[in-house]
């Protein structure tokens, strides 16, 4: 499904850019004669899938009455609108091209890079500048979110339309886009609205419900949707300020006629996009599925997976001294594999703090003590008193996939020698990845062969800041590089950008399996330092 989005959304061009600068604006055409109105149109419905920037829209069919002439219908015939991620207004979502069949008009969205003009390579370091992406038509929101009644928390300052954003809460996974749709001949006013203005579904309008394609029948569901009931260490009985669970939550996915063989994959995402509520119900489910395509690239290679909504968003300090992630998430994994015979690879892929809690859980499943504040880097106050029943848990991780994180050592020293040496006796595997701009993990690779790793035991790939530049995101993104570029197609060394027009990788030189190389980083972040 992946392959086939890529394609849909890289046919059309966007003209000319040069390498390094902001995408230039839409040329403007006139508009075509003979444009219908939007009281001509019988109905609208859109599709969203795996992009770039996550769970977002792809397609959108307007069906028009009997009779309408659409013979003069371009791209340039419409306006669609979304809000934004790096702030709730609304903007142009890009449409690329138009193909008519019979009165049904279908709008293609464009991928086009959302880099704003504030988007600098170098964004970390001396002279650093900054990376910044605003896209329209993303499912899952910025530094803003809605509470229950519908309510947008955005900002420093109440406004006529936000409230100040007091708690810090974002990046929330909206129930539905809110899209606008009109002719562009025809006035704001006239627009077709697929939300209210607290973002909720207008039902009996032109619109109907989205389609989401990478969700539902044969695709990934939630945990509640199937009825999984995995009791959480967060419930309401010791969690009593209105956040707490009775159960896990998490989305995952069934291969049809699955192979215990083929193993399953459980994903732990980072610390902004992990399962937060507010006690007023404010939540963000469904966050970090959306957010990017880590955990649904892995769709079709015929494992189980799973992403765990872990809760590390939600309260620092004492709140950790009730909720243990560790036991939460070996549940979940000891619940797939009990349920579905799974006699196959146990891999875990953790993001950003989902590496932390990735390296927790590991040592833990290996029979060393832990404590879950070790995810907080820095922390203080703590002792490694906690220990998992291996009577109980009688597994390890087979596969670690790390990614721009911490491999159990460069920040946060989760892995003392002792921890390194019971990982390594499991005979687990490693594949870790460090953005030029970011995270640092040669020392702890290099820790690990020290140690009695085996050989070719893990493989270590940093990729340049070029990729990630281009997209308006920044080194720490490398999760959305992985799952749009290298879920499915092989990476060939650091000579490499993204072709302006086509968005596919364009490689000086193409270097063979095995070869080494030199990744010269242009900078520092989060204390990181490299050669």
């Amino acid at each position: 499904m992946k392959n086939s989005v890529k394609r849909l959304l890289t046919a059309a061009l966007i003209g000319a850019m040069a390498f390094g600068n902001a995408l230039p604006a839409r040329a403007e055409k006139a508009p075509a004669l003979n444009i219908p109105t939007m009281e001509d149109v019988e109905s609208i419905q859109a599709y969203t899938d795996g992009t770039i920037y996550g769970t977002a829209l792809v397609q959108v069919d307007v069906t028009y009455k009997d009779g309408v002439d659409l013979s003069g219908l371009t791209a340039d015939s419409y306006v669609l609108e979304d809000r934004g991620t790096v702030t709730p207004a609304y903007g142009k979502v890009a449409i690329g091209d138009v193909e008519v069949n019979g009165q049904v008009a279908t709008l293609k969205i464009d991928m086009v890079s959302a880099a704003t003009a504030n988007n600098d390579l170098i964004y970390s370091g001396k002279g650093a500048g900054m990376r910044q992406r605003n896209s329209f038509g993303a499912m899952v929101t910025g530094p803003w979110y809605r509470n229950p009644e519908g309510q947008i928390f955005f900002g420093k300052e109440d406004t006529d339309e936000y409230k100040a954003n007091e708690t810090g809460m974002g990046y929330q996974a909206r129930p539905n886009l809110e899209l606008k749709l009109r002719h562009c001949d025809e006035t704001e006013e006239s627009s077709a609205c697929m939300a209210d203005e607290k973002g909720q579904f207008v039902e009996g309008g032109l619109w109907l419900p989205q389609i989401n394609r990478q969700f539902g029948e044969g695709g990934f569901i939630s945990f509640a949707e199937a009825g999984i009931e995995i009791p959480t260490t967060a419930n309401k009985e010791v969690v009593t300020d209105g956040t707490g669970d009775d159960f896990v939550r998490g989305y995952f996915y069934v291969p049809e006629n699955y192979d215990p063989e083929n193993g399953a994959v459980f994903i732990l995402q980072g610390q902004g996009i992990c399962y937060w509520q507010l006690p007023d119900g404010s939540n963000d489910e469904g966050t970090g599925i959306m957010f990017d395509t880590a955990t649904t690239s892995w769709k079709n290679s015929g494992a189980i997976v799973v992403e765990i909504h872990d809760r590390s968003s939600a309260g620092p300090g004492e709140y950790f001294d009730v909720y243990d992630f560790v036991v939460d998430d070996a549940n979940v994994i000891k619940y797939f594999k009990e349920t579905y015979g799974i006699t196959g690879n146990l891999v875990v892929q953790g993001n950003s703090r989902g590496t932390f809690a990735s390296d927790i859980l590991i040592k833990a499943l290996a029979g060393r003590p832990y404590h879950p504040w070790e995810q907080a880097p820095g922390r203080d106050g703590y002792e490694k008193d906690k220990t998992l029943d291996k009577s109980v848990y009688d597994f390890t991780i087979d596969k670690y996939v790390c990614q721009n994180g911490d491999f159990g050592f460069n920040m946060s020293h989760i892995w003392d020698e002792d921890d390194f040496k019971a990982i390594i006796e499991t005979g687990m595997q490693a594949w870790v990845f460090d953005g030029e701009q970011d995270t640092n993990n040669v020392d702890s690779v290099a820790q690990w062969y020290a140690l009695g790793g085996a050989e070719g035991s893990v493989r270590h790939t940093g990729y340049p800041s070029n990729i990630y530049y281009f997209w308006g995101e920044s080194d720490h993104s490398t999760t959305r590089i992985n799952g749009w570029y290298f879920a499915d197609e092989a990476f060939y060394g650091p000579d490499v950008a993204v072709d302006p027009v086509t968005k596919e990788l364009t490689y000086g030189e193409k270097l063979a399996d095995g070869d080494k190389y030199t990744l010269v980083a242009r900078g520092n972040a989060n204390g990181s330092s490299k050669d």
